[in-house]
């Protein structure tokens, strides 16, 4: 579902590196020639929707004290928000990095504005630090870029569509699974808990990670021959661990045999079998609630 042939209308844009780097790789979009990543999620120039689509050439750097949006071209053009109440970039940024910068992708796309403009309505304002990315799509046609009621009312149809198919795959794996309950607290862990269960608990943070990269993965195992990869994993291992040295490829690559030897990867398709995915979405879920799962 195309936004103008080159991007995809979201909910949210990404809030941290992890986000940033999760979702170019599930968008398999790739990085220029001195290895900076292409993704770039922004408003709109009419500030009717969030975009997100792959440069094309260098990623350039922008000065301070503006934000970006993409014309319908795929162009990224500046909107000054020296006038905000908060987060307008304090210093020189590249498009790769916005988002450093999330008062830059708040949008009040019915007054068409950034909340963090004093000048925009903030009836249903985002508390920048906590919002999440989602990366929902939708298709906005030319005429509904141009009639912005009209684009939201279908963004909010599809999110309900969305919203009601995750109901029923949660309601699928419960069944299946003969549990009244099936989520990611505390208490309800003795009543889901898998056959993997024991054997997961005996993992180093060094292998929670290594698996935690195969659910960001919709493409076979992650490369961690790949500097993005390299850094996905470690920017993981700073949440889940106190390790202060970053892994190397090697390294990485030793823990990714080692838990094939130990049978949480199935080797001959390169995917971790669904029980060790539930838990260890459960044991990061704990630790940081706010980490996306895919």
């Amino acid at each position: 579902m195309a936004y103008y042939g080159f991007g995809y209308v979201v909910k949210s844009c990404p809030k941290n590196l992890l986000e940033h780097k999760a979702a170019a790789f599930k968008l398999k979009f790739g990085a220029d020639k001195y290895a900076r990543s292409q993704y770039l999620c922004i408003p709109n120039f009419k500030k009717t929707a969030l975009v997100e689509y792959c440069l094309t050439g260098t990623v350039a750097p922008y000065n301070q004290g503006n934000c970006l949006v993409v014309t319908n071209d795929g162009a990224v053009d500046i909107v000054n928000c020296s006038s905000f109440t908060e987060g307008c970039p304090n210093r020189l940024f590249r498009s790769s990095d916005v988002y450093q910068f999330p008062a830059c992708l708040e949008i009040n796309t019915e007054e068409r504005c950034f909340y963090a403009d004093p000048t925009c309505p903030n009836t249903s304002f985002n508390d920048f630090s906590t919002s999440g990315y989602s990366n929902i799509t939708t298709e906005i046609s030319h005429e509904n870029d141009q009639t912005p009621a009209s684009a939201i009312a279908i963004i909010y149809i599809v999110l309900l569509a969305a919203i009601l198919a995750i109901m029923s795959i949660g309601y699928l794996k419960m069944t299946k699974r003969r549990k009244s309950e099936l989520t990611f607290g505390p208490g309800s862990y003795s009543c889901w808990k898998t056959s993997a269960s024991d054997d997961v608990s005996t993992l180093s943070d060094d292998e929670v990670a290594v698996l935690y990269c195969f659910l960001c993965s919709d493409f076979g195992p992650p490369d961690f021959t790949d500097k993005e990869w390299l850094d996905i994993l470690n920017e993981i291992l700073r949440i889940v661990s106190d390790k202060k040295d970053p892994v190397t490829s090697e390294e990485a690559h030793i823990v990714l045999n080692g838990l094939e030897s130990r049978d949480f990867v199935w080797e001959d398709q390169n995917k971790i079998t669904e029980d060790v995915k539930d838990e260890i979405m459960f044991k990061l879920a704990l630790i940081d609630p706010s980490l996306p799962f895919y």
